[in-house]
């Protein structure tokens, strides 16, 4: 019995050596699996060799890129200084008759033309007023008529008595008496002409005064402001609304004295209002006085092309660029392409659907470029979006095929925006001027 135990222990034994010899022979012969395999046209690489430089891992798409071209031109280095909207038209509208209120056809925020009806004043008395002077006219015309008759009928009887001077029935005294009475008539007649004159008068300004008991606007603009209500009593010159012509703005800012030598009359100055595009104005007047606190100077700028954009308002911020000199040939390329990488500045410049890397030295800051002394040429395009994370001889695809002057992000020109940004300056830091 004790033999036939040992018999079943060593077939156990050897059954459970075959086992496990059998599933290590499997898992070597096991095929390897197809994401592992090698991509077509390439041998399989060696255990531990090195990746190629720039390579793409297997089956990864392109990295999509976006890229701005490196430009020559004349630019002037520029200096942010804020400044103020102006409003050339406003001001309270003011009534020019006393009388009560009887119409209000303006409110706050309504846009008017030059002679609508703002403010109309009861006219009954203003009405009377001008009828009474017609009447007086008339009155005084009549006065004026028969002053005229008298004096002709006191001439008739002068040259009576003239014609009587060799008769006896000649009166020396006669004569002159009624030369007394032809000079009484004229300065009569002089005088009744003088009151139609005056009625005239009279009567005109009682017209002037009916018309202005509807208080007009004086100017295309925007009412802001109502002073009166219906029913009120208005005098003379109390002011009933107040208006904006915001179609005529400027732009006022004080400008240190020092950087008046770039706004000369056919200088461009850049203008970011934050609520709407930049636009371009240019100066329309150099106060001559200066701030002896500040040592600036105040300048109106009024738009290029006559007309101030659309949401700006008056007494608004706006950020100015201005000229710091003359302005200068230079290569630029845009601020988005710098990266800093082992303490030098560089940037990645596409050509033939791959990346190179550039070192670059850069100059003074032109808005939202960099001006380039050495490591780029014009016409070289250089990587603005996705550059984050490239590496020299990568594969990259250009979004949208191609790349303009403003890095795939249009709205932008060169320039236009300080510091690549609403509210920026245009920095001049050492780590974006001459780094090597």
């Amino acid at each position: 019995m004790g033999f036939s135990h040992s018999r079943a222990a060593a077939a156990l034994l050897t059954a459970a050596l075959f086992s496990a010899l059998s599933l290590s022979v499997v898992h070597a012969q096991a095929p390897e699996k197809p994401g592992a395999s090698a991509p077509r046209g390439e041998s399989p690489k060696a255990p531990g060799a090195p990746a190629k430089t720039g390579a793409r891992p297997p089956g990864r798409a392109p990295t999509v890129v976006v890229v701005d071209a490196v430009t020559r031109g004349e630019m002037a280095e520029t200096l942010p200084v804020y400044g103020r909207v102006i409003a050339r038209q406003a001001g309270p509208v003011a009534a020019r008759v006393r009388g009560a209120v009887a119409e209000v056809r303006a409110d706050v925020g309504t846009r008017v033309r030059k002679g609508d009806a703002l403010i109309v004043l009861e006219s009954d008395m203003l009405t009377g007023e001008r009828d009474l002077r017609t009447a007086e006219i008339a009155e005084y015309r009549a006065k004026t008529g028969t002053a005229q008759a008298q004096l002709r009928l006191a001439e008739q009887e002068l040259q009576r008595i003239d014609r009587l001077r060799n008769s006896s029935a000649y009166s020396p005294a006669r004569e002159q008496d009624k030369r007394r009475e032809v000079e009484r008539y004229r300065s009569a007649m002089a005088e009744t002409a003088a009151r139609v004159k005056q009625a005239e008068t009279a009567r005109a300004i009682a017209e002037i005064n009916l018309a202005n008991a509807v208080i007009r606007a004086p100017y295309d603009g925007v009412v802001t402001h109502r002073h009166t209500e219906a029913g009120a009593y208005l005098n003379v010159g109390e002011p009933v609304v107040t208006m904006i012509n915001d179609a005529a703005l400027e732009i006022e800012a004080d400008i240190p004295a020092r950087r008046l030598t770039g706004l000369g009359p056919q200088a461009r100055i850049s203008v970011d209002p934050e609520t709407a595009p930049p636009f371009e104005v240019r100066v329309r007047a150099i106060v001559p006085q200066e701030n002896q606190l500040t040592r600036t100077r105040t300048i109106r700028f009024v738009p290029v092309d006559g007309e101030s954009p659309a949401l700006l308002a008056a007494n608004q911020s706006v950020v100015l660029q201005i000229p710091n000199g003359p302005p200068r040939m230079v290569t630029t390329a845009h601020k988005d392409a710098l990266l800093h990488r082992r303490g030098s500045a560089v940037m990645f410049v596409f050509a033939d659907g791959k990346v190179s890397q550039r070192k670059v030295v850069l100059g003074e800051a032109f808005g939202n470029r960099f001006e380039i002394v050495s490591g780029l040429a014009p016409g070289d395009r250089v990587v603005t979006r996705g550059n984050e994370r490239l590496r020299p001889g990568q594969d990259v695809v250009v979004r949208g095929g191609g790349a303009g002057p403003n890095g795939g992000r249009p709205g932008m020109s060169p320039g236009m925006r300080p510091g690549g940004g609403k509210g920026g300056g245009t920095p001049r830091a050492d780590a974006t001027r001459k780094a090597e």
